[in-house]
């Protein structure tokens, strides 16, 4: 399919073909970029070898899902790049987000505070939050009932809302803005009285 120089490859046609599930032309793709690619995720994750070749599919199935027509080479492999660094923020958030589990050894060393100090700025800062809540406007708190308490993604809040998913991230923003900015309000407003 592709016997042409470097410099003479149309890349706007070899992106349509690809998208058009050619498969010479992702083949002809994939030998093109994949090692480059990989050589740049393994910079990326500090030598870290399993997470860059999780990063690197991660990414080449992107690259297969949303890729468009372009007309360089250059502009693909900037695009690339991107895709790349988006996935790997994307990885350093979810394994940020996962619960971290102690060995059964240290689980068992882990104790309790002993005074309530603790537990008392808890239930302060919790009442805080209720209150505040409670000033919201109830499209703000339905908002935060999907996103928190069922647990639905931005994608299924925006087809509810019929609103795109980057709206809903937006609006959850400004949601938690407003949280930040009553709770003090709300605290020192508890201890004047």
């Amino acid at each position: 399919m592709i016997q042409a120089l470097p410099d003479q490859i149309d890349w706007l046609k070899l992106t349509a073909q690809i998208i058009d599930g050619d498969e010479t032309a992702f083949t002809y793709f994939y030998d093109r970029f994949f090692d480059r690619l990989f050589r740049y995720v393994l910079v990326m994750t500090r030598g870290d070898e399993q997470l860059s070749r999780e990063l690197l599919q991660t990414t080449m199935l992107k690259a297969v899902r949303y890729l468009k027509p372009l007309s360089e080479e250059a502009l693909l492999w900037s695009w690339l790049t991107q895709l790349a660094k988006t996935s790997f923020i994307d990885l350093l958030r979810i394994q940020k987000r996962a619960p971290q589990f102690l060995p059964f050894e240290l689980a068992g060393q882990i104790t309790q505070p002993q005074d309530d100090l603790a537990d008392d700025e808890d239930t302060v800062l919790e009442a805080a939050l209720e209150e505040a809540v409670k000033l919201l406007s109830a499209d703000e708190k339905q908002l935060l009932e999907w996103a928190y308490f069922k647990d639905w993604s931005q994608k299924q809040i925006a087809e509810s809302t019929q609103t795109t998913p980057k709206a809903v991230e937006s609006k959850l923003a400004r949601v938690r803005q407003k949280l930040r900015g009553m709770i003090p309000k709300i605290l020192s407003h508890e201890k004047q009285s």
